[in-house]
């Protein structure tokens, strides 16, 4: 494919980018000096637009990494950007997606999954309309709308190639750097600082293991929230992030570029860590046991691995061993002998209630359940008889598949499932089909893999939430199994003759 085909017809594009961005930047630099920040970030503004028309694949990639570092969201709750204008980040996409339309001619896509998609749409709408609380599960419904059907429907006719796939996941790699190495910077210069909001924290007091002067355990204050401002599902975005650095290791080409997946691991993996989060290091575990599996990395590497964890943490991090180290009292909700839930921490007895009350009230709506996002409504009332703790408030199903039943039913919950199985499903195709006919196309659908696997195995101990960075992945699948068919459906069948 020519470079012509790859950007928009104008006057010497690449010029003119080069030209526009030069002058961007050296406008910048005059403002700067003037403190004119509101012209420098126009000038800046003009210059990526610039850049963005000479080659409409930038503006796919500005986005993915827009959305994956929740950078619209930072800017309009830090720095005052007007929230119409962050959330119009969306709209960026409509320039190469009109290139591919208009300006080449070529078809829309669409894809089984986009189907299942609707379905599991319509499923939602159909409990909504039977819920108690109608209005209120809308709001749920059009979420997943603009953040799963509409951006799965967007990268998927934007990301069309197996070089732009490759680009967008190497785009979300440098978003994890970023994000981690912030993170990490933000335990040097204190919790009080939040970098911009590009490194959050937050105050939860959790024990260290280690005891005080005047006798008492200490507590850590801050746990990494990253962009989010949420500990726990910073980690599971981060976590998402991990096998794409590692796949990168493993099956580019470059050397150069391997090191820089093996390196990106550290910071992603010091994010995660920082969070403190006990169910993101069960689904870590999980997910390298998938590497495992898949033939990723050998057993041997995985007991190095290991070693060097158990090692090297309680030395480095002692308060992170600490903390892992409490998983080990949830052995069961119950003590068999005693008949109490004291080995469970307040959180976890929290959690189990939530768990046990949204499992109620799939039982007593099993079909079309309660509505999308209502489970939180229920919760109190059902957890109540529970034993383990007392509910007050709303509160979601700390699972998000008890979560998506007790909301949507079996119903939904099917159409849901169907999505991922049938992703999945077409991922390790490609693994079974292409390793050797196409090992960097097999690289990309093993790393999407594993970070699909990640997110689904840590939403055992996450209600759904902070949907966007799920389908976002879920999306770049979907355009890796395209890629395969197209490359399937253009090679001619053998001649019988």
């Amino acid at each position: 494919m020519s470079n012509q085909e790859n950007i928009i017809s104008l006057a010497n594009p690449k010029r003119a980018a080069i030209f526009g961005v030069a002058v961007a930047i050296f406008t910048a630099l005059i403002v700067y000096k003037l403190d004119v920040v509101v012209t420098l970030a126009a000038v800046l503004a003009v210059g990526i637009l610039a850049l963005i028309f000479a080659n409409t694949e930038v503006a796919t990639l500005l986005v993915i990494f827009v959305l994956y570092t929740n950078m619209a969201v930072v800017l309009a709750k830090y720095h005052n950007v007007p929230t119409a204008i962050a959330g119009s980040v969306f709209l960026v996409l409509a320039i190469p997606l009109t290139n591919y339309l208009l300006m080449r001619r070529e078809q829309v896509l669409i894809n089984r999954i986009f189907w299942l998609m609707l379905a599991q749409l319509v499923a939602m709408s159909i409990s909504a309309f039977f819920s108690e609380y109608s209005w209120a599960a809308m709001g749920r419904i059009v979420v997943y709308l603009a953040e799963g059907v509409v951006l799965y429907f967007l990268i998927l006719n934007t990301v069309r190639n197996q070089a732009m796939l490759r680009k967008a996941v190497w785009t979300l790699v440098i978003a994890g750097i970023l994000m981690g190495s912030l993170s990490i910077l933000q335990t040097f210069v204190g919790s009080h600082k939040n970098l911009g909001g590009f490194a959050q924290t937050k105050n939860s007091k959790i024990g260290t293991g280690a005891t005080g002067w005047n006798g008492k355990g200490e507590l850590r204050d801050a746990r990494a929230s990253g962009t989010v401002g949420e500990e726990n599902y910073y980690a599971q975005i981060m976590l998402m992030l991990l096998p794409l650095a590692a796949s990168r290791y493993f099956y580019e080409k470059s050397r150069k570029l391997r090191m820089i997946g093996a390196l990106a691991c550290i910071p992603i993996a010091g994010a995660i860590m920082l969070t403190f989060s006990r169910g993101a290091f069960v689904s870590a575990v999980a997910t390298v046991m998938a590497m495992v599996y898949l033939g990723s990395i050998k057993i041997r590497h995985l007991l190095a691995l290991g070693l060097a964890f158990v090692v090297i943490v309680p030395i480095a991090m002692p308060d992170y061993a600490y903390r892992i180290f409490t998983l080990f009292r949830a052995v069961g909700v119950q003590d068999a002998q005693k008949g109490s839930s004291k080995t469970l921490d307040a959180s976890m007895r929290g959690r189990a209630t939530e768990n046990l009350a949204a499992l109620k009230i799939f039982l007593d709506h099993p079909v079309i359940g309660v509505g999308p996002g209502q489970t939180q409504m229920y919760t109190a009332k059902y957890g109540g008889d529970s034993g383990l703790s007392r509910l007050e408030g709303t509160r979601q199903a700390h699972n998000m598949y008890l979560g998506v039943i007790s909301d949507d039913g079996l119903l939904g919950f099917c159409t849901f499932i169907s999505i991922f199985l049938a992703t999945l499903s077409g991922l390790l195709k490609i693994r079974r089909k292409y390793s050797e006919s196409n090992p960097e196309l097999t690289g990309l659908a093993i790393g999407l893999t594993l970070s699909i696997v990640a997110f689904m195995s840590s939403a055992v101990f996450l209600s759904s939430a902070y949907e966007r960075f799920y389908w976002l992945i879920m999306a770049l699948a979907g355009v890796t199994i395209h890629i395969v068919h197209r490359q399937e459906e253009s090679t001619p069948e053998p001649s019988l003759v």
